[in-house]
C-alpha cells in the first residue's frame, strides 16, 4: 500500500490544478464540494473501475486527505466555513 500511496500522491501533486478542476474544487479558493459527497462519488468512480475494498477505501481516503488540504489553503472557503451556523447554512 505504501507504494500506491506514494505514487498517487505524486501523481496529485503533479496534476493538483487540472485534479481540482476536474472535481469542482479550485485550489485559488473558490467554492469547493462538500467532502463526504465527493468521497461517495469518487469512490463509486473506483468501483466503476473495478478497484472495490479495501484498495478503494484506502485510495478515497488519500482523496478526501488531498481534497481537505486543498480546502484548508483556499482563503475564501476557510472564510465560508467559519461564518456557517450551526444548521449549515452560510450567512452571507
Amino acid at each position: 500500500m505504501d507504494v500506491v500511496e506514494k505514487r498517487i500522491t505524486e501523481a496529485v501533486k503533479d496534476h493538483e490544478e487540472y485534479l481540482g478542476d476536474f472535481l469542482g474544487l479550485d485550489v485559488h479558493g473558490a467554492d469547493g464540494w462538500n467532502l463526504s459527497i465527493a468521497s461517495d462519488w469518487f469512490k463509486g468512480e473506483l468501483a466503476r473501475l473495478g478497484i472495490v475494498d479495501p484498495l478503494a477505501s484506502s485510495v478515497t481516503s488519500l482523496f478526501v486527505r488531498w481534497a481537505g488540504s486543498v480546502l484548508s489553503n483556499a482563503p475564501r472557503i476557510r472564510e465560508k466555513f467559519a461564518k456557517m451556523g450551526n444548521d449549515g447554512r452560510c450567512e452571507e
